[in-house]
């Protein structure tokens, strides 16, 4: 990842994510953030589910960055979010 976008990625992981939990039918809790289809992750205990989904969601949103794409954002901070390298619409 160019490195000029690190610390974009770090504010983006701080974001009040929507988490959504599951139990799969072997037992496993899954998690997926609501705003980011492709982060999800599962573990047969609550803090492995949370570790696992921590990585999707950092390698999601590290792709979104690297090609450019726009980032959905949670509810409620979207006015204070922009695309890298886009201004803000009011």
């Amino acid at each position: 990842m160019k490195q000029h976008l690190e610390p974009e990625l770090q504010r983006l992981l701080r974001l009040p994510w929507t988490i959504l939990s599951e139990t799969s039918p072997e037992g496993d809790l899954l998690l997926r953030v609501k705003e980011i289809p492709s982060a999800v992750g599962s573990g047969d205990t609550e803090a492995a589910a949370l570790a696992d989904l921590r990585e999707a969601l950092t390698e999601s949103l590290r792709a979104h960055l690297h090609f450019g794409d726009p980032v959905p954002v949670p509810d409620g901070v979207s006015a204070l979010m922009s695309p890298v390298g886009s201004t803000p619409h009011a």
